[in-house]
């Protein structure tokens, strides 16, 4: 190629060399700026003070407050039975449930009072066998001083030299004697007649005794119910043969029920106010009456369709704790378990049915309460004014459900982040949400 050809090439080459300088001349350096902080976005809760409800839940087994065993105290064949003696029915206080045949007590009954009358005969026929004695005693005593003056009167006459045998004084002095004799033994007769009487009147005490307890056999054929129950079990029929001590039928008290429930130290600890809960706690097996704390207990019975529930009453502390729970028993009194069971309100309240026992403390003014998930390892993550992350170690007083109720920590107004923020970095900045409650 010729050299002219050559340098052709160099004219554009010079002006895209003076165009590139030109251009970079006239560009502007890029504008620097300081990166922006990102805010997370999170929500958070504003605390304010509220009322507290103290509750505790706890479960337990329905069971009767008192259990009767309808038991025979005599032998006998039965004669008639109620008919509201069947399992499961609701019979009345002092109703008569069995009877049984009293015949041989019956007879008993008046073969000692028989044998009482005789012996009240026997003591009176004494009376008067006493008072005979007595009136033979009086002749006797007097017919003694006869005999006695005349024998002074023939000793007399014999010392005088009068017309006296001494077979005549002798005759007299056995008179004397005899006469002696008749008086000693109506007043031994006498002496005899307190401890013979006594003895009498013993008979007719110890008989009078036998009296009252065949009485009592004789009631004791008719077995009646000693409070309004229910029928449980049934061991008898008409015309058995029954004995002394044998069980016939066992029944429990429909008026009251009683639910054993298994609480927490901890859990009975809060429903109590705080000047209270050591004491109540130190003595939760002892007979505290919980009701003047106000506690209240309400008693449920969840089925599929439906929750039922009857007003109960503390009754009385279980004597030990629990050794494996470490939970206290307590003992819940529902009054008329069986009321409204004919309506369509509710059932019965019935032994053996598994129930849950609310237990109510007196309402607490003034608490914080955060959500129990807020509260991360003892602290909670706050914003301050400028929404930035305060992390603050806080004491929590007790939980409740899905609640922390604080003691300290913290203060009404603040704001608790309620999201879960990880990392979480003291003075982050954060993006607060609109005050809620994610509960």
């Amino acid at each position: 190629m010729p050299l002219w050809k050559k340098l052709l090439i160099l004219p554009p080459l010079a002006l895209g060399v003076a165009l590139l300088v030109v251009y970079d001349k006239g560009r502007k350096e890029p504008e620097r700026r300081d990166r922006d902080e990102l805010a997370r976005p999170v929500r958070v809760l504003e605390l304010a003070p509220r009322e507290v409800i103290p509750l505790a839940i706890a479960y337990g087994t329905v069971r009767p407050s008192k259990t009767w065993v309808a038991t025979a105290e005599i032998s006998g064949r039965v004669l008639s039975i109620s008919p509201l003696l069947k399992e499961g029915e609701v019979v009345p206080r002092d109703h008569e449930l069995i009877k049984i045949d009293d015949t041989d007590q019956r007879l008993e009954v008046a073969r000692l009072t028989a044998e009482a009358d005789g012996l009240t005969a026997q003591i009176a026929k004494l009376d008067q066998t006493a008072k005979n004695t007595a009136e033979l005693l009086e002749v006797e005593k007097r017919s003694l001083t006869l005999t006695e003056t005349e024998l002074e009167r023939l000793e007399s006459l014999s010392k005088e030299g009068g017309p006296v045998s001494i077979a005549e004084a002798d005759t007299q002095r056995r008179m004397v004697l005899a006469q002696r004799g008749l008086v000693l033994k109506h007043e031994n007769t006498l002496r005899l007649v307190p401890s013979e009487r006594a003895q009498l009147e013993a008979q007719l005490a110890a008989t009078a005794a036998r009296v009252k307890l065949a009485v009592r056999n004789e009631k004791r054929a008719v077995i009646r119910t000693p409070f309004p129950c229910r029928i449980e079990t049934t061991n008898v029929e008409v015309t058995q043969a029954v004995a002394p001590g044998q069980a016939l039928a066992v029944a429990y008290d429909v008026a009251v029920a009683e639910i054993e429930a298994r609480v927490g130290t901890e859990q009975a600890g809060h429903l109590f106010r705080p000047s209270d809960r050591e004491r109540v706690v130190r003595n939760l097996t002892k007979g505290v009456d919980w009701s003047q704390f106000g506690i209240s207990a309400t008693i449920r019975l969840r089925l599929p369709s439906r929750t039922y529930t009857w007003q109960g009453r503390f009754a009385r502390a279980a004597p030990t704790l629990d050794a494996g729970t470490r939970t206290a028993g307590i003992v819940i009194a529902v009054d008329r378990p069986f009321a409204d069971a004919d309506s369509q309100s509710r059932p019965p309240l019935v032994k053996g049915m598994f129930v849950e026992v609310e237990l109510r403390g007196p309402p607490v003014p003034d608490r914080l309460v955060v959500p129990r998930a807020a509260v991360r390892a003892g602290r909670l993550y706050t914003v301050d004014k400028e929404n930035r992350l305060r992390i603050k170690p806080v004491e929590i007083d007790f939980v409740q459900g899905d609640d922390a109720v604080l003691a300290s920590g913290v203060q009404a107004g603040e704001r608790v982040v309620v999201t879960d923020l990880i990392p979480a970095v003291e003075g982050m900045l954060l993006a607060p949400a609109t005050p809620a409650d994610p509960r």
